[in-house]
């Protein structure tokens, strides 16, 4: 994702903040009435208003390598 947004020639400091962005997720597990310590996870956190505009990057993507293929 941070390639493709680097070959569409998306802003520098964007890309530097999606970076951090996915870099910086944590997860809890509840268990029973308390939470566990926090684990690394991956990818963008469930509700990240940035969600569909990375999305449809990735999309763009699939769509041109797609249309390479015969």
């Amino acid at each position: 994702m941070i390639r493709s947004m680097r070959e569409r020639r998306i802003r520098e400091g964007l890309v530097e903040k999606v970076e951090e962005m996915l870099r910086k997720v944590r997860s809890k597990v509840r268990v029973g009435d308390g939470l566990g310590r926090g684990l690394a996870a991956r990818g963008i956190r469930q509700g990240c208003p940035a969600s569909p505009v990375l999305f449809n990057i990735v999309m763009m993507d699939l769509e041109e390598e797609m249309s390479k293929v015969k």
